[in-house]
């Protein structure tokens, strides 16, 4: 779990790749959620892996190359961008400082200066030459996006304020702003028409050099996240969470009749981690989540054709159910595989990696001949199934599980064979996936909740996956969803928690959480009471009181448990007042009715605990980056109240 900065390794990513750009060299450059940097040579028979450098201790969000194609940027969330020599076989790097999550870099147009964007809501610009920081511009908000001004004394910023701003290079002062946006600005691109952004609202808009509007140019059924521009200035092209990569004309805006305009091209690729995108006169470049990016090559008549590239499918555990019965945990992740694991095979007190059964990676020394990841590993766990894009939630049993996808689809496979695919209601009629990704899912004994990114949630019916309702008054990102006997509760970001009716879907009732965010909710074992993420890393313990027909409900906070230093991923119930956490710095806690939070113990994981579970006798928890875990239920309780 160790890195060393800077050092060589074994090329492909081992977590989804977060973003990509293309030097001007026409090698791809693309960095992920491993911390690391890789270069590609595209050739006209396939991807092949040049270098990798591992840069960061926590995932990379963003990366940049100067216009000279000699230093590139990259930004992560341990609080640092790194300026990379690329032409310096000794990878000559210096850190540049920025606290939070690093979310946008991009250097001026002659390289001298650097622009970061991040999680603390500031912008910084730094001397490249000398890695000073020169200014400190607040935004308020998170600032996510960042391009060169079409003049090149500039840059613009995007912010989660819904703002775009206009930044003097050599001064730090916004000269204008606008907020045109009605949600987080995501993407920047400058045009030979103007500057494109797009936001969370689904809106692509046109600017002109002063920041005024000219227009819309089109709207998304959910985020567009990530854009490009080509070379030429006249075309750019919009990576986003519908799985599709389009290509559109940048002077061309929808008229005021509501006549939408239509992409020039378009390619769907459920495999497309749309974080980032980059092109030049013939190439599209994409994040992926496998450890390989997605490319895309243009030919002479203007097609575009899938790069081959080697299979690198990541580790990571996105999800995960315990099977009483069986005795296994069932496994979901980025890789699109479902896995079952043995408990039996977990040894007590440690954490063990779970490889996929088809893995495999490429080395340095080997150059594109693959070595089979099995052996490397003791133990490889058995395939259960497989699904096209990255899996984000399982409910069930190994013998019949259901999950939900990135791509938007839903599905129960039970008696080695998909039972049913959940149809999704549309204008145009039925789909089998939905407009926006799947972010999480839940299941009572007669129904199946499917939290969206942009689109609320939806109610299928369990044994057949018949619709039965939409609930759409949230409006931001469904994180979480969790099921109880006649109730649901779903949270997410910018929106309350809500409990509502699983029969009709109406919402029953709200409360404040005091945060933009909150990643999980969990009914209890009864379903009287919810943990949920809450105010600054929080866990609060929330009582449900029912009153008699006609149905209502009321939400009390009864505990708040603290501790936590990053977001919590995981949630799971020891009983009806305790309740064990988990977050992104690997720390485990332990929260009851009355009791100060105990931290029960500190798991080695570079990307944080994406799950827990609990039985009789064990707790068992797995890591993003592809780790499982496990220890005596007993020994953490009895530890924590000895602490007491």
């Amino acid at each position: 779990m160790k890195y060393n900065q800077g050092e060589l390794t074994s090329i492909a990513h081992l977590a989804p790749i977060t973003d990509v750009v293309v030097t001007p060299t026409d090698s791809v450059l693309s960095v992920s959620y491993d911390g690391a940097l890789c270069e590609w040579d595209i050739r006209s028979d396939g991807i092949v892996g040049r270098s990798r450098r591992c840069l960061h201790s926590k995932g990379v969000n963003c990366v940049a190359v100067d216009p000279t194609g000699k230093f590139v940027a990259t930004g992560g969330s341990d609080g640092r961008a790194c300026l990379v020599d690329l032409k310096n076989d000794k990878a000559h790097i210096r850190v540049l400082h920025h606290p939070g999550d690093v979310e946008t870099v991009v250097f001026s147009s002659q390289g001298e200066y650097l622009l970061t964007g991040g999680t603390d809501g500031t912008a910084r610009i730094f001397d490249t030459r000398t890695g000073k920081q020169l200014f400190l511009i607040h935004h308020g908000k998170t600032v996510g996006a960042s391009c060169r001004h079409p003049e090149e004394a500039y840059v613009v910023t995007g912010c989660n304020d819904n703002g775009v701003r206009k930044i003097e290079w050599t001064t730090g002062r916004i000269v204008q702003e606008s907020k045109r946006h009605t949600g987080p600005v995501k993407a920047l691109v400058p045009t030979k028409h103007g500057i494109v952004s797009s936001g969370h609202d689904t809106r692509i808009l046109l600017f002109d050099n002063e920041l005024n509007v000219l227009g819309q140019i089109t709207e998304f059924s959910t985020t567009p996240k990530s854009m490009a521009v080509e070379p030429d200035g006249y075309h750019f092209w919009i990576a986003a969470y519908d799985q599709t990569i389009t290509r559109w004309k940048s002077g061309v805006l929808e008229q005021s009749n509501g006549n939408r305009c239509d992409p020039v091209h378009q390619i769907y690729d459920a495999r497309v981690w749309s974080h980032g995108i980059a092109v030049s006169s013939d190439l599209i470049a994409i994040g992926s989540f496998d450890g390989v990016p997605r490319c895309y090559r243009r030919s002479d008549n203007n097609d575009y054709s899938l790069v081959p590239a080697p299979d690198a499918l990541v580790d990571c555990v996105s999800s995960m159910v315990l099977d009483h019965a069986a005795g296994c945990l069932i496994l979901g992740g980025d890789s699109g595989t479902i896995r079952k694991v043995s408990t039996s095979n977990l040894k007590l007190d440690t954490q063990q990696q779970v490889p996929n059964p088809t893995l495999v990676t490429i080395t340095p020394q080997y150059g594109n001949e693959y070595i089979p990841e099995q052996e490397r590993h003791e133990w490889v766990p058995k395939l259960v199934t497989t699904a096209p894009s990255a899996i984000t939630g399982i409910q069930g049993t190994s013998d019949d599980v259901i999950y939900g996808c990135w791509d938007g689809s839903l599905m129960r496979f039970a008696d080695g064979e998909i039972k049913w695919a959940a149809q999704w209601h549309r204008q145009s009629g039925t789909m089998t996936h939905a407009d926006s990704p799947i972010v999480g899912i839940a299941k009572s004994a007669e129904y199946v909740l499917a939290g969206l990114y942009t689109s609320g949630i939806a109610c299928f019916r369990a044994v057949n996956g018949e619709f039965m309702w939409n609930q759409l008054e949230a409006t931001g990102a469904i994180k979480s969803v969790s099921a109880s006997h006649e109730l649901f509760a779903m949270t997410g970001r910018y929106d309350p928690l809500r409990v509502g009716s699983l029969v009709s879907g109406d919402i029953l009732a709200r409360l404040a959480l005091d945060t933009p965010v909150s990643d999980v909710v969990e009914f209890s074992p009864d379903g009287t009471r919810l943990a949920v993420c809450a105010a600054d890393f929080q866990v609060w313990i929330v009582d449900i009181v029912k009153a008699s027909s006609p149905i209502k409900i009321e939400l009390s906070v009864i505990h708040r448990g603290e501790g936590h230093t990053s977001p919590i991923k995981a949630i799971a119930w020891l009983d009806s007042e305790t309740v064990v956490s988990g977050c992104y710095n690997g720390h485990l806690y332990i929260h009851r009715v009355g009791w100060p939070s105990i931290r029960i113990s500190q798991v080695d994981s570079r990307l944080g605990i994406s799950a827990i579970a609990v039985d009789t006798d064990r707790m068992y928890w797995a890591t993003f980056d592809g780790y499982v875990g496990c220890c005596l239920r007993k020994s953490f309780v009895y530890s924590a109240i000895i602490s007491l």
